[in-house]
């Protein structure tokens, strides 16, 4: 239920966003973010969550004395449907909801399929209801599908990321292979400035202020690039939103457009525009995935599970480190080992590997390691204090 509320809570705020657009009764707006959360929702919840949209559509056109009630139950269709079909298209393939190239392009399909049903349904309600006349069917149509586009590409990655569960991938790359708040502080502080630019540039009526996009674009790249994808897919939607304001009400001496090429054109602008980022963050993360999938494999033995000989000697040249507090070494060989493999198969003798293995993992401390260092070999780097290493060491071998 709690989810239900703020689901609907978010799409009202989307539409109130934008009504801002609309100046005139039966006018398409310019930019409809309701879309992305609409279509987010559907896809990481499932159909039975897309309940929410027909409610919230029904409080906004409450809202709206002026709406003819012929149209109630296109403009509901047209985004309950729409989202549906969306996620309908996404589920025909293979592809996991996940942050790649190929998922994005996947989801991108599903999100065209939605805009263009939504926007046929939408215009013909809207020709129906008497609301637009017949010859501007077109025109409207497509500044229906280019703005529920935008929307999608804008919102949905936000949502799906913020929604996500944790990661079981043990190959995620961690906080360290990112950059430090130092820099995230400098990033924001750029992206504010470029804020500055952008409305101070419009404001002396430059007919070259749009020309100044390329900055914010400039940052987002930089954020792919460095930071955690989260930054650039929530950056990129502030982004957006604000240069789409800005041009689209008409704030700091920009012109609204007027004319339905006009407005096609910004709204292509402005998907490019945000699509360029997401897809340079979906490929940097696929290769930081390929990198720690490489290492781990090269540094992880095969049958334990346990790091092998090369991790065990890069954590021993650390642990040599000067200002490291002290740690015991201990080596651990099994005698006899080759009489399991030769009587009872390899197999059997990989199973009592794997076993002992576990054995060492689960009687040692948190920030003890343990490593297969070869054969019948296995090391330890024990924390705690020196005179303890012994005792721990005999626990570890009587219980073996």
């Amino acid at each position: 239920m709690l989810r239900f509320i703020l689901l609907t809570a978010l799409y009202l705020l989307g539409a109130w966003y934008a009504d801002a657009f609309i100046r005139a009764p039966g006018q398409v707006t310019l930019f409809w973010p309701a879309s992305g959360i609409a279509f987010a929702a559907v896809i990481r919840y499932g159909w039975r969550s897309s309940l929410f949209i027909p409610v919230a559509i029904l409080l906004v056109r409450l809202r709206r004395a002026a709406v003819p009630a012929a149209f109630l139950p296109f403009s509901v269709g047209s985004n309950h449907i729409g989202g549906l079909v969306g996620a309908f298209i996404i589920s025909m393939t293979t592809t996991p909801t996940r942050i790649s190239v190929v998922s994005g392009f996947g989801m991108l399909r599903g999100g065209i399929a939605m805009v263009l049903v939504s926007g046929l349904i939408g215009c013909l309600g809207l020709a129906w209801s008497g609301m637009m006349p017949a010859e501007d069917f077109w025109p409207a149509l497509a500044k229906w599908c280019m703005g529920d586009l935008l929307g999608i590409v804008c919102i949905a990655p936000s949502m799906l990321l913020l929604t996500a569960p944790p990661s079981r991938n043990p190959d995620v790359p961690p906080a360290t292979d990112y950059s430090r708040v130092k820099e995230k502080s400098a990033w924001i502080a750029c992206l504010l400035l470029t804020f500055a630019i952008i409305y101070w540039s419009g404001s002396r009526n430059s007919l070259y202020a749009l020309g100044m996009s390329a900055l914010p674009l400039s940052l987002l790249m930089w954020s792919a690039i460095r930071f955690q994808p989260a930054w650039t897919v929530l950056g990129t939607a502030l982004v957006v939103l604000y240069m789409t304001s800005l041009a689209g009400l008409g704030l700091a001496g920009f012109t609204p457009p007027t004319q339905a090429l006009d407005s096609a054109l910004l709204l292509g602008f402005m998907c490019l525009f945000a699509l360029i980022p997401l897809v340079l963050v979906a490929s940097m993360f696929e290769q930081r995935l390929a990198t720690r999938k490489v290492l781990r494999r090269a540094t992880t033995d095969a049958a334990t599970g346990l790091p092998n000989r090369a991790a065990f000697e890069e954590a021993t040249q650390r642990a040599l480190l000067p200002g490291n507090a002290p740690r015991a070494l201990a080596y651990l060989d099994l005698d006899h080992f080759t009489l399991i493999n030769d009587t009872a198969s390899h197999a059997a003798g990989d199973a009592l590997i794997h076993g002992i293995g576990s054995l060492l993992k689960a009687r040692t401390r948190s920030g003890d390691q343990v490593f297969r260092i070869g054969g019948d070999e296995f090391a330890l780097l024990l924390e705690g204090a020196p005179d303890e290493a012994h005792a721990r060491a005999e626990s570890l071998r009587q219980a073996i």
